[in-house]
């Protein structure tokens, strides 16, 4: 009878000091579970941090393209600007930047508008015209290249700014 009551003593003992490690693990397990769920988030902002790097990175690179050559960008800007405020049913939607020019894609409800935009620059090539359904209506998609006159001849676009900076000297004095 002894026997039992120590068997089962020691039983109850045991269980007991189970239970106290199993509820420990499952602790050590929470806090693990929690430290996990940081790290996620830590590498979870690090992936949107890195990707914002990344866009900034071209952003400067696209910046630093733009300062060498311009002279030539902001007359190609100035001059498209206008040509596209005066046209209607023309959109652009991008503007690649490259060491010769840009190139520019966009819509088009006409088709002449097109061709009217390439009549409109000196170095241009139309690259790509494909018919397109945009709000249910038939649009022009188009890919243009616009290239950067000769840098060793003076353009008409860099008389005009060199003509708009010296009116601004006037107008200053």
């Amino acid at each position: 009878m002894f026997l039992i009551f120590l068997i089962s003593t020691l039983s109850v003992y045991l269980y007991l000091k189970n239970q106290e490690e199993i509820k420990f693990l499952k602790n050590d397990i929470k806090e693990k579970n929690k430290i996990v769920k940081q790290w996620n988030k830590l590498l979870k902002d690090l992936k949107k941090t890195q990707s914002q790097i990344a866009d900034f990175q071209n952003y400067l690179t696209n910046i630093e393209s733009l300062q060498v050559n311009m002279v030539h960008w902001t007359g190609l800007i100035e001059d498209l600007s206008n040509f596209v405020s005066k046209t209607n049913s023309l959109w652009l939607t991008e503007l690649i930047c490259r060491e010769d020019g840009f190139q520019l894609k966009g819509y088009s409800l006409f088709h002449s508008r097109i061709y009217k935009l390439a009549s409109y620059f000196k170095d241009i090539t139309i690259d790509q015209v494909l018919r397109a359904k945009k709000a249910g209506r038939l649009v022009y998609e188009f890919t243009l290249t616009i290239g950067f006159p000769n840098k060793n001849k003076v353009s008409a676009m860099e008389k005009r700014i060199e003509l708009a900076r010296e009116r601004q000297i006037r107008g200053l004095k």
